[in-house]
């Protein structure tokens, strides 16, 4: 079975660099006409629009787009557009050399374990990296602004999201433009067509089907595999989380179709799932039109607050919030017990010593003394750095030196271990 590499890169040497370099080329990304940000732009674009009879719309996607995308091409492309770019400065002070030399380091260190083996990425952007995204949106612009700009009848509509496009073009040209996408760099982007079929063609999670006037007519669509389960009422979930399952299914029923006929088509559909997920008819009106509750928690737009994740526990949660709301805390509910904690994890387990950003503790050998502590860095490395305080007294640095050295006690580090994990450090004071 072939396999795609995702790495996430959180906690990696590169990841904070490669947030960086997003934030820095971000803006150069979605000033293209061809460019949709979401579902909801595209139904707008597709309202406005009139086939000729002898057009028809069809959909293209790239196989593997991050893999795919040659590194050279994307720092050529990131080159050019960071070099035309009027307002660089504002965003960094660095100049576009440097900052293509980096991002050339960001694509040179897409390294991974796995069952103890160690790889490199030789070709593609790696899928999990912040700014593998940004780049992939500047190449896949490069490639159809010279596939359209030399196609001799191109598209009267052409759009995409990422690596999915879908465009209205003749019928008789739709085999040769496929054909001309896939020659703009034959060695890497591919496309895959799918043809208009009387079905319809789907598009993100849309629907469109043409009328006999030219018009699209939009739907919600939804795939084969599709088997109609939600969040079920009856589980053990806070009851904000079901209601947000209304509210979010409801809200496409309005916004998706495009005629009245197929709003309530889509509202009746949505009634009937959610029943079979075992949601009463009464919590579903309750909630079908309400807008979320957040806003009404705010009693002063500007106020400082804090924030608090609860895990849920039937009746004790809901408990818990309402005091801390009380004090101008934001509280969030995450289910105890998930499909992820249940199964088996694919990825190689980290050893404690090799663990960033957690929370740990030393025992202390001679005494019920417990050392707490908490690191940004490796465990291996604040250890190391609590093992050289200890040696040479140095108790103006660690706690763990004074203890050891006021009371001649030994320390036990075979014992230590971590607590706990610490990812939230931008927001410590």
């Amino acid at each position: 079975m072939p396999l795609r590499p995702i790495v996430s890169f959180i906690g990696s040497p590169t990841y904070q660099l490669s947030k960086y370099l997003c934030r820095i080329l971000s803006p150069l990304v979605g000033n293209s006409v061809h460019h949709l940000r979401n579902t909801s732009d595209w139904i707008s674009v597709a309202n406005s629009l009139q086939l000729e009879p002898d057009e028809t719309i069809v959909s293209f996607d790239v196989v593997s787009l991050f893999t795919s995308i040659p590194t050279d091409k994307a720092i050529s492309v990131a080159l050019k557009r960071l070099e035309a770019d009027q307002s660089l400065d504002e965003r960094t002070r660095l100049l576009p050399a440097e900052i293509i030399k980096l991002l050339s380091f960001c694509f040179g260190a897409a390294d991974f374990q796995f069952r103890d083996n160690f790889y490199h990425q030789k070709h593609g952007t790696a899928m999990g990296s912040p700014v593998s995204v940004v780049v992939a949106d500047l190449v896949m612009e490069e490639i159809e602004e010279a596939a359209i700009s030399t196609f001799a009848q191109p598209p009267s509509l052409f759009k995409r999201y990422v690596d999915d496009t879908i465009c209205v073009i003749k019928s008789c040209q739709v085999d040769a433009f496929h054909q001309h996408l896939n020659d703009q760099d034959k060695e890497n982007i591919q496309f895959t067509v799918e043809k208009y079929s009387p079905e319809g063609i789907p598009f993100l999670d849309s629907l469109n089907k043409i009328n006999d006037d030219g018009t699209i007519n939009i739907s919600v669509y939804r795939k084969k595999t599709h088997t109609g389960r939600y969040l079920n009422f009856e589980s053990h979930h806070a009851a904000q989380h079901k209601a947000a399952v209304v509210r979010t299914l409801f809200n496409r029923a309005s916004s998706h179709p495009n005629t009245d006929g197929e709003k309530e088509k889509e509202r009746q559909e949505v009634f009937r799932s959610l029943s079979l997920n075992n949601y009463p008819k009464g919590f579903i009106h309750k909630y079908k039109h309400n807008v979320s509750n957040d806003t009404k928690q705010q009693k002063e737009p500007n106020a400082k607050k804090g924030f608090a994740v609860l895990p849920y526990v039937k009746n004790i949660t809901e408990r818990v919030k309402r005091i801390l709301q009380d004090h101008d805390v934001m509280v969030a509910v995450k289910p105890m017990n998930t499909i992820k904690s249940m199964i088996s994890k694919p990825k190689d387990r980290l050893d404690d010593y090799d663990k960033t950003g957690v929370i740990y503790q030393i025992p202390c050998a001679d005494c019920s003394t417990v050392y707490i502590g908490e690191t940004k860095r490796s465990l291996k490395t604040r250890v190391s750095e609590h093992e050289r305080c200890v040696r040479f007294g140095q108790t103006d640095k660690s706690a763990l030196s004074e203890h050891a050295n006021r009371l001649g006690h030994n320390i036990n580090w075979k014992d230590t271990s971590v607590l706990s994990n610490e990812t939230r450090w931008h927001q410590r004071k």
